[in-house]
């Protein structure tokens, strides 16, 4: 038998450990030179996806942490599942493209799901 708590907090950390992973990741995915171009006779160029998409692919970043941090502001196991449910589901639509990045962040939702009582 589990002291009052225990199973919520240690839940809890492998949320926060998701919301600071997907958190980390957009920000990287940002503001990282990933994508390169060249006009004939140019130096290539390299661009963050902030300066090849515009600000509003933010948002899109934004959506895996407010997905994650949901479990940390309205409690219960069964929201807890959804969120990692719903979060398995948008990786996997991304998967050939950025989707693959918040795999871990799946994980770890779903490790503090589990953890839940």
């Amino acid at each position: 038998m589990r002291p009052a708590g225990v199973g919520a907090s240690a839940g809890r950390r492998w949320s926060v450990g998701a919301v600071l992973y997907s958190l980390v990741t957009g920000g990287i995915l940002l503001l990282a030179p990933l994508s390169a171009g060249q006009i004939a006779g140019q130096a290539v160029e390299y661009r963050s996806l902030l300066a090849s998409d515009g600000p509003g692919v933010a948002l899109l970043t934004a959506v895996p942490v407010l997905v994650c941090a949901l479990p940390l502001v309205v409690a219960g196991r069964a929201l807890a599942w959804a969120c990692a449910i719903v979060l398995g589901v948008g990786v996997l639509a991304g998967l050939a493209s950025v989707g693959a990045f918040y795999v871990p962040a799946v994980v770890l939702l779903a490790i503090g799901a589990a953890r839940r009582t």
